[in-house]
């Protein structure tokens, strides 16, 4: 136990390191050629890291090879998150993000800090209780590195998904509303999850937005989206 407990933490902090990748030199020469502008990679790896019965807690390492609206190429983060079980459809999620980037505009290095919670509900079943449909409500508060200021962000997500067998599909719908720009974006993902032993998981989607700069102009972003998923029997079939 003390040697799996080890080496995960081992693992875990050489992913952390991802928030420094922006630094480095590597990020800064492939920002000038922007490859993953036509399709980017969004790569999570979500560590349990301790279960009770109605809650779990999780760190997850993000990495983003482009990411509209933050003047960046490459942004890594690392989040915490706690989700409660409230009863058998609805749960609350809550979640402290830390992100690394680079700002293009200003051509500096910048920590933004984010604070969001997601109240979410399944709404019903099908399919011999294999399908489920659920919806969400998310509050976000993002604290800017750079010159805007913080803001409120506000999004409604819908999620069909398939459970109870081993490759699971899933689609995910999400809208996107602020104060300034009220409707600035729309993301659309589609995609499988492998179950393996272990309580292991593996998603694999693409992902299309569309996102109103603060100009005012609509661009479109392509995405393959990749989560690795060290978990618990609770973590990912009971409330991810």
């Amino acid at each position: 136990m003390n040697q799996r407990v080890g080496w995960k933490g081992r693992t875990l902090a050489a992913l952390m390191l991802l928030l420094l990748v922006p630094r480095s030199g590597w990020t800064q020469g492939a920002q000038s050629a922007r490859f993953w502008d036509e399709i980017a990679f969004w790569g999570e790896f979500i560590y349990t890291l301790r279960t009770w019965e109605k809650a779990v807690w999780t760190v997850t390492p993000w990495i983003r090879t482009d990411e509209q609206e933050l003047n960046s190429g490459t942004m890594t983060r690392v989040t915490t998150e706690a989700t409660i079980q409230l009863s058998d459809s609805w749960d609350i999620r809550n979640r402290f993000f830390v992100i690394g980037r680079n700002d293009e505009a200003a051509d500096r290095y910048v920590i933004d800090e984010r604070i969001q919670i997601l109240l979410r509900k399944r709404f019903f079943r099908f399919w011999d209780d294999k399908i489920r449909f659920r919806g969400g409500f998310f509050y976000e508060r993002h604290f800017r590195g750079d010159a805007i200021p913080d803001f409120n962000v506000y999004r409604t997500r819908l999620e069909l998904r398939a459970d109870g067998i081993r490759h699971e599909p899933w689609v995910q719908q999400d809208f996107f509303f602020d104060h300034a720009r009220a409707f600035f974006r729309t993301r659309t993902r589609a995609g499988v999850l492998w179950n393996f032993s272990g309580n292991r998981q593996v998603r694999l989607a693409y992902q299309f937005q569309y996102t109103q700069d603060r100009a005012g102009d609509w661009g479109p972003q392509h995405s393959v989206v990749f989560r690795y998923w060290f978990g618990s029997t609770l973590s990912w079939r009971d409330i991810n």
